[in-house]
């Protein structure tokens, strides 16, 4: 179980009116990032995308997502140390996912 972490950023809207475009974007101030993922609660696939991130880059994604509902957005981030989180709530007006 990943644990939550205060040195992870993620910045997305508090109310999407279309859930077809939502943007998001991640930061990770842990050492030794490899992986960022992003999950969504409610989509048909909760994997929303995943990101590799080779040694000494910036640890930094920003992407638009599809979201069915309203509901929580997680960030899981590897690092050499383990796996940490970061989660935040959304609303949805209209869903995008078909």
């Amino acid at each position: 179980m990943p644990q939550l972490s205060t040195q992870i950023s993620l910045e997305l809207p508090q109310l999407a009116e279309n859930g077809a475009l939502v943007p998001i974007t991640v930061s990770s101030q842990l050492g030794g990032t490899r992986d960022i993922l992003i999950l969504v609660d409610g989509n048909p696939q909760p994997v929303a995308a995943c990101f590799s991130i080779p040694d000494g880059t910036e640890a930094f994604a920003s992407i638009r997502i599809r979201l069915a509902q309203s509901g929580t957005v997680y960030v899981v981030v590897r690092t050499e140390e383990g796996l940490f989180s970061a989660a935040r709530a959304i609303q949805v007006t209209v869903g995008g996912c078909a």
